[in-house]
């Protein structure tokens, strides 16, 4: 399962279903295939993020687990940010906006992203 998200990461839960139905002839429940992607998802976390900081140095990136629950460690969330758009807004005017979106999945996510205007009023 993890080859298949790592050449697609935005693999989905029908997928999961229709592929161990065609590998093992057996039908598992969308609660299964969901928590096999998710672990399939964490552990390839790890290495995209390593991967990441070897080819663009200098960025800044992390991400928190949350307690773990009957020996099973989950993941929190996660950050990074890439060198080149720190340096850009430094160089921009001094409001900060936050635009925010819910990602409505089964644990309601939610996607932070930071936006400003360079000195040509272009939206960074």
């Amino acid at each position: 399962m993890v080859s298949l998200v790592q050449v697609d990461p935005a693999y989905d839960v029908k997928y999961v279903i229709e592929h161990v139905d065609s590998k093992y002839n057996y039908t598992i429940s969308y609660q299964k295939a969901m928590e096999a992607l998710k672990c399939a998802r964490e552990n390839y976390l790890p290495k995209y993020m390593g991967t990441l900081q070897i080819y663009t140095p200098r960025t800044i990136m992390g991400w928190r687990h949350k307690d773990a629950i009957n020996g099973v460690c989950m993941l929190g969330y996660v950050f990074w940010v890439f060198r080149p758009c720190i340096e850009a807004f430094k160089h921009c005017r001094k409001i900060l906006i936050m635009d925010g979106t819910h990602m409505y999945t089964k644990y309601k996510h939610k996607l932070l992203i930071p936006n400003t205007l360079d000195a040509n009023q272009k939206v960074i």
